[in-house]
């Protein structure tokens, strides 16, 4: 038996045909009468639609009769012609191939304006092409608006996603036969839109190759003009991929083929190796050659260092790689790539990557061993201050000033109304410190606003008391300060947690039970290392020799003795906390004045960055201007920057140069000041003066004044006159029109009144006259911005701050 009926089929060795019984009934059919009727007979032919080519094609005008339902139903003359011919096309009892995977495909697509089609053939044991299955759909009204070009290949496009299942496992590259020509070129378009995209990522997954022939010649033809050994010398080389099919999804831009295969032949290693592999002499099989390429055990060779980049760059730097670390780095390029010391060079490139560095937080132990401070010699020699802020309010008071003495550690607990200026916490400080114990030789503080005013400065310096300040966003200098600070909320809590309207009041108590409690570091309470005896607390209660009066030797040798036993204590409690320190902490990489290091985002206050949930961990690189102590660094910020420029070890990493494969990083540094930030208060950029063409007449000048504020070491240029007679001042300015840089600069304006308030350590000196006519600009000299005197004022000058880049161009009068 070499047929059999199987479900409506009919089964041989040849392939698979319609059943001749239910191709009798077609014949017969008559002509549809209503709708009913079409959809039984479209239903009916629907299955042996593979048989049919163009099926859609040919059922349009039949289907056509079924679109609305309100409508009268009319069987049109054309309906009537397809119904015929559909009939005609049954009787040609098509037999169809079954497909065979291991033999060559291949795909013959068409689109019209109304439908789709594609012939799935195979060669038959005679080396003929024969049809395995047909494939049409109709084209959806959306569809029907598309270019001729996205039609064709939603052709292709429709005939693959139908037979996937045969043509994805395919042993043979699949042929693919189209009558639109542009279709051989469209893996190399240069302009996708998204349904491109989609398409060919779905295309991705299928090995095949489009040829065109003309569309009078897009039939199936004789094997006699396609036998095999023709089709292998006409094929053009399929399109090769570095990665691998599954890889695609995280790998878009791929190294050129060709471009390896040219530089494998200027590579010395390369040519060697491949010499060995052509003799023979290759060891264990460790190289192979492919297609011309040279493999080492399933990776790719890739010389050069253009190409080598390409590829770091891609599964690197690309944000399919995500920018990952050295081992993740170094497995994703292995997969597919190889080269001499390729794992060396990756984590080096990886190391030294900017954005890494910028982006990243240092997952290690902090740098810098502890640095502690020198052990005072008596009582109240060196003190430490510190607020305590934002208490809730109680009697008009939200803060305390907290005074630890460091070497006996008594402190004092003062309430004040608010984050007292510098004259108020002088006040403080001498109502509660010196008018007890008198002046210390130190005091250490944090960079608050009081503590590097001038006042502040000039008041310690007039009472010889040296000033030690913290490193910039580093409290665990003034650790001790911040220990008893944590003490004292604590037992604030315990008590006033209820009514915390009433902590003021128990201030005083705090005080006390903190100064009657043995300290870890001198192992006596504050008030017996200061005084030589514990104070009296419970009435009636007399200890030994209590009340017994001594001499004023024998009290005297008791306190020497006392604090002679308190600096032992002191330097076994320091030694010891350094140990328990340095346990979690490391030397770090060695820095010297001229390096350059990037500064951790946390150093820096919140108010100077934007965005900080997806800001930098890392700010810089600045170079390193001094080194101040062992752990302690002076870096070089740049200007405009407010911030103190001496930093602590554990905030600064060392900066990497960029690898040779990579270019500078360019990322705006949040720390410069940028036009946005002091520019007009709409928000209108200003630009910045930077030359006097021309000068004439005399009257006020600008004088120079030291900045005095901690950090900021620049001064004012002098003996550029202003004012009086004043008669003309031009400067170069890059705005549109005079008129429009007129208009801007005027706009921004303000009086002199309020001159010293926007720009400190500026004073302007008195005219012979009360009406000044300024006009033009003037440049204030290395580290400020310079100012645009405009306008007219009885009051004096009318000035702007200018902020922002280089003027040139246009002409301000």
């Amino acid at each position: 038996m070499t047929e059999v009926d199987f479900l409506g089929y009919k089964l041989s060795d040849k392939g698979l045909a319609m059943d001749s019984a239910k191709v009798r009934s077609v014949l017969d059919w008559k002509s549809p009468r209503n709708r009913k009727e079409v959809q039984r007979f479209v239903g009916f032919a629907n299955f042996y639609r593979k048989f049919i080519k163009g099926f859609a094609m040919q059922t349009a005008a039949i289907t056509d009769t079924l679109s609305s339902k309100k409508k009268k139903f009319i069987w049109t003359e054309q309906a009537e012609q397809s119904f015929q011919k559909l009939k005609r096309l049954f009787a040609s009892e098509e037999q169809l191939l079954h497909v065979n995977p291991s033999r060559p495909m291949r795909v013959e697509t068409d689109a019209s304006d109304r439908a789709v089609g594609a012939v799935l053939l195979q060669q038959d044991p005679h080396g003929d092409w024969r049809p395995c299955a047909f494939y049409s759909r109709k084209l959806s009204k959306s569809e029907q608006n598309y270019t001729i070009w996205d039609r064709e290949l939603l052709a292709i496009h429709a005939a693959f996603k139908a037979w996937r299942h045969f043509l994805i496992g395919a042993k043979h590259t699949v042929q693919v036969r189209t009558d639109h020509k542009n279709l051989e070129y469209w893996r190399t378009a240069r302009f996708l839109n998204q349904r491109h995209i989609r398409w060919a990522e779905f295309f991705a997954d299928f090995d095949f190759r489009i040829e065109y022939i003309p569309g009078n010649n897009n039939v199936m033809a004789d094997a006699l003009s396609r036998k095999p050994q023709y089709l292998e010398e006409a094929a053009p080389s399929a399109a090769k991929h570095i990665f691998a099919p599954e890889a695609w999804a995280c790998a878009s831009a791929t190294v050129d083929l060709e471009a390896v295969c040219r530089a494998l032949q200027e590579d010395p290693f390369a040519q060697a190796k491949m010499e060995e592999v052509h003799r023979g002499k290759a060891k264990d099989d460790e190289f192979q050659i492919r297609d011309g390429l040279l493999i080492r055990k399933g990776a790719l060779y890739v010389p050069g260092d253009d190409l080598r980049a390409r590829v770091l760059q891609q599964l690197h730097d690309a944000p399919t790689a995500g920018h990952f670390g050295k081992e993740k780095t170094v497995e994703l390029v292995a997969r597919d790539f190889w080269w001499p010391k390729m794992r060396g060079e990756v984590a080096d490139y990886v190391s030294r990557c900017d954005t890494c560095q910028r982006a990243k937080s240092v997952h290690k132990p902090p740098a810098g061993l502890l640095e502690p401070l020198q052990t005072p010699l008596e009582p109240w020699e060196r003190v430490a201050l510190d607020f305590v802020t934002d208490l809730p309010s109680s009697r008009g008071k939200t803060a305390v000033l907290v005074v630890v003495d460091m070497f006996t550690k008594m402190a004092h607990f003062i309430p004040c109304a608010k984050v007292a200026t510098a004259e108020q916490t002088a006040k403080l400080f001498i109502d509660h410190v010196f008018r007890v114990h008198g002046l210390p030789r130190s005091i250490l503080s944090d960079r608050g606003r009081q503590f590097i005013s001038n006042f502040w400065q000039k008041l310690m310096g007039f009472l010889n008391v040296k000033i030690n300040l913290a490193s910039a966003r580093h409290p665990q200098t003034n650790g001790q300060a911040e220990r008893v600070n944590a003490i004292m909320q604590q037992y604030l809590r315990c008590y006033a947690n209820q009514q915390p309207a009433t902590w003021v009041d128990y201030l005083p108590l705090a005080e006390f039970a903190y100064n009657n409690t043995k300290h870890v570091s001198t192992g006596v309470t504050p008030f017996f290392a200061n005084n030589g005896r514990h104070p009296r607390t419970f009435p009636g209660l007399e200890r030994v020799g209590e009340g017994e009066p001594r001499a004023a030797e024998a009290l005297a040798s008791e306190l020497q003795e006392v604090h002679e036993q308190l600096r032992r204590q002191l330097e076994l409690a320091k030694h010891a906390y350094k140990l328990q320190a340095d346990r979690h902490r490391r030397v770090g990489e060695d820095i010297q004045v001229g390096d350059w290091v990037w500064l951790a985002a946390q150093a820096v206050p919140a108010r100077s960055l934007a965005k900080k949930k997806l800001g930098h961990k890392q700010l810089g690189p600045y170079q390193v201007e001094a080194q101040v102590n062992p752990v302690a660094f002076r870096l070089t910020l740049p200007e405009g920057s407010r911030m103190h420029p001496v930093f602590h070890r554990s905030v600064l990493t060392p900066y990497k140069a960029p690898h040779r494969f990579q270019e500078p990083g360019t990322a705006p540094d949040p720390l410069r000041e940028t036009p946005t930030k002091r520019g007009s208060p709409r928000g209108e950029p200003i630009n910045e003066v930077t030359e006097i063409l021309d000068s004439r007449g005399r009257g006020s000048r600008i004088s120079p004044r030291q900045r005095r504020y901690p950090g900021q070491r620049q001064q004012l240029g002098a003996g550029l006159c202003l004012g009086g007679t004043f008669a003309q001042r031009r400067i170069s300015c890059p705005l549109p029109t005079q008129a429009h840089a007129s208009r801007v600069f005027r706009r921004l304006a303000f009086h002199t009144h309020t001159f010293s308030q926007h720009v400190p350590g500026v004073r302007l000196g008195r005219g012979t006259g009360t009406r000044h006519t300024l006009s033009g600009g003037i440049t204030l000299g290395v580290g400020l911005r310079p100012l645009l005197l405009v306008g007219r004022s009885t009051r004096g000058a009318v000035a702007q701050e200018v902020a922002g880049g280089s003027l040139a161009g246009n002409t301000l009068r």
